[in-house]
This record gives structure tokens, sequence and C-alpha cells, in this order.
């Protein structure tokens, strides 16, 4: 908040701020105490200091219970205010959450690395018992058939097993398709 306050008033209007608010404290019935607050800020970090100074007199009056004896203080405009912006400390959650689904993604993307893998393994394999499968098959009339059962380890606790059939021709030496159960 400070940082907001301070990066977005003039050093003048930090000062008539600050001179504003000791005014009104000092006002006060009955009277409260505050730490030491200098009238006057000079050198670098100036506004900072000021900012500072706002917050400690704030601070004082809220630990005394008299917020609600301090007039309501406005602005001109909205165009007067500062619009809050998103620092470090507010995106923290956020970056949690988005580190948390990034491992997430990273792990979802190796299990389907290794399935596809697997599939590609399972497409080799079952390309080679095509062509190695005997010409009197069980199948009759120029056809042979094979089933394949392959385990798929989808990366997580169990695996999935995939049986592939794949009639072929051998008439013409070609599938006449592969099915998936």
């Amino acid at each position: 908040m400070k940082c907001v306050v301070g990066e977005f008033y003039k050093d003048e209007e930090l000062i008539a701020a600050k001179e504003q608010l000791l005014e009104d404290v000092r006002r006060l019935d009955p009277p409260i105490t505050l730490p030491h607050i200098p009238t006057r800020r000079d050198g670098e970090a100036r506004a900072a200091r000021v900012v500072d100074d706002l917050f400690t007199v704030l601070n004082g009056v809220d630990e005394n219970l008299r917020m609600k004896s301090l007039p309501k203080y406005v602005a001109e405009s909205p165009d007067c205010m500062p619009a809050t912006r998103l620092y470090d400390g507010d995106l923290a959650m956020l970056m949690e959450l988005w580190d948390k689904m990034n491992g997430r993604l990273m792990e979802y993307g190796s299990s389907v690395a290794a399935m596809f893998s697997e599939l590609l393994s399972l497409k080799e394999q079952v390309k080679v018992l095509s062509t190695n499968m005997p010409v009197n098959g069980a199948l009759g009339g120029g056809a042979a058939g094979c089933s394949v059962g392959v385990g798929i380890s989808t990366g997580y606790k169990h695996k999935q097993t995939v049986n592939y059939t794949c009639i072929r021709s051998f008439n013409d030496r070609s599938f006449h398709g592969c099915s998936i159960k």
C-alpha cells in the first residue's frame, strides 16, 4: 500500500496530506499520544519517509480505536485515486497454482509420450506379424488372421491391455482391416 501511495502522489500532495492528518489528530478530544513525527522532511526518499509518517499516524490512531473520530477524507475525482496494481505478494497464490498446473501438465505429457511410444511399438509388431503370417490361415479362403495383446503403461497405477485383430488377404497381399478391442 505504501508503494502505491508513494508512486502515485507528488511530494507536495503527500506533505499536504500529512499536515492535514496531523492537524486533525491534534484536534481529537481526548487527545492521543503519537510518536514524534517531524513536520519537515528533506533529502532523498523524502516521499517514502512522508508516506511512512502518514502510516505511522494512522496506525497510532487505529491502536487507540479513534479512526471513527477522524473526518472522512475524499478525493476530488476517481482520477485522483491510485489504481491498485498486482504486486509480487498479490501474485504469490496465482503463481503457486500456476506451478502446480505446470507440474501436472509435464506429468501428463510424459505419460502421453510413453503411451505414444508404446503405440508405435505396437504398430511395428502388428506390421511384422502381418507380413509373417502363414498362407493357410485359420480363416480360410486365402485369408489369415492374428490377434495381438499388448499391455500399455499409462504412467499411472494400472496397465491397460489393448487387443488388435488383423485380417490379411493373401490374394492381393493387403490388409482388409484391423480392429482394436
